[in-house]
């Protein structure tokens, strides 16, 4: 099975990234403490919304080669602040951490959204241009907390893959599929996307296409027993499966984040009974937090599910780091950096 040896490279976009950047805290969200979000942040965003038309993938000598893509759209309560038009409380849902919890309705379509759309033209694009089997490919959505059950499951948006033929039925199908992005709620776990990802992907074992699962998110994970979704993680690129984070960051330091986020996790922890994290895993608090946000040598959770991480590297116009986590600073700039992980990852060229 061919496997893909390009590796994203965003630096040297009008942008502004860090690798180890951070966005807005969820802890006022994720733990229900707060019932109104505030304003959205104001400002020009940092990636374009608006851009020139995208240029053929492939050469015109050359033939291009689809992909099976799963997008995992985290859609916890945090997003009510972060990618939600003129939020709307709505009832509050149970959740297991942290008792009952708020949920959002968002008045109009959201960001994550658009930016999967955006995917699936580029991908609709490459269809059309080169009309050969090979040149198809299927975008798959899931979607994570699922309503009712705030820190597991996930929201199985699409019945299988959309495949990117037949764009004017196949697109409208998609766009109904992704508006449970407009109900924000509940908590940020990683496990339950990872874990359906490995089992989507067993169906297309024999399939010559690339693989990529595209996580996108807007804050730190809150899993039980991180070594347990570390560990599927690692099921799931052996399978072939590229995964790929793209993190909006809010524009907040990563000191600032994770401060927030252990805050959260430590409150949830003085309410649970008889604790938040698996007992049997960790000794302690401590020792659970370390695996969650990579202290004491360990790797944050975030980076033991991205296939690739840089820890070093720092973007600059001439030298853009090699990575497969993508930060952003606000949801505005998601469509362009998801059009940037199909053009760079998802669409080889023989």
């Amino acid at each position: 099975m061919f496997k893909r040896s390009k590796i994203l490279m965003l630096g040297a976009l009008p942008v502004a990234m860090s690798l180890y950047g951070c966005g807005k805290s969820k802890s006022q969200y994720d733990s229900g403490a707060q019932s109104t979000p505030p304003a959205a942040p104001t400002g020009q965003p940092q990636i374009p919304t608006t851009q020139a038309p995208d240029a053929p993938i492939c050469a015109a000598n050359q033939k291009a080669i689809g992909s099976n893509i799963l997008f995992m759209v985290d859609n916890s309560s945090s997003l009510s602040s972060t990618d939600c038009p003129s939020p709307v409380r709505g009832n509050r849902i149970q959740d297991g951490n942290s008792g009952t919890i708020d949920s959002w309705q968002c008045n109009g379509s959201t960001n994550r959204e658009q930016a999967v759309l955006a995917a699936y033209d580029l991908l609709s694009n490459v269809s059309t241009r080169d009309p050969s089997p090979s040149a198809v490919s299927n975008i798959s959505v899931i979607g994570f907390p699922a309503p009712g059950n705030a820190t597991q499951n996930v929201i199985f948006a699409t019945n299988g893959g959309i495949s990117s033929l037949q764009p004017a039925t196949n697109r409208a199908g998609l766009q109904t599929s992704l508006q449970f992005t407009r109900q924000p709620a509940g908590a940020t776990v990683f496990g339950a996307p990872i874990a359906n990802a490995a089992s989507f992907f067993q169906q297309t074992a024999s399939d010559a296409r690339s693989r990529i699962a595209v996580l996108i998110t807007d804050g730190e994970p809150a899993d039980r027993n991180p070594a347990d979704t570390t560990s599927r993680a690692q099921q799931l690129r052996q399978q072939g499966v590229d995964v790929v984070t793209i993190y909006v960051t809010n524009s907040q330091t990563r000191a600032a984040r994770e401060q927030a986020h252990q805050s959260m996790l430590q409150g949830w922890e003085q309410r649970s009974q008889p604790n938040h994290y698996y007992a049997t895993q960790y000794q302690n608090f401590d020792a659970y937090i370390a695996e969650i946000l990579g202290r004491n040598g360990k790797v944050s959770l975030t980076d033991a599910v991205t296939s690739q991480v840089v820890a070093t590297c720092v973007d600059s116009p001439s030298a853009p780091c090699q990575r497969w986590r993508v930060e952003v600073q606000d949801t505005a700039g998601l469509a362009y950096a998801v059009k940037q992980v199909i053009r760079l990852k998802a669409i080889r060229c023989i």
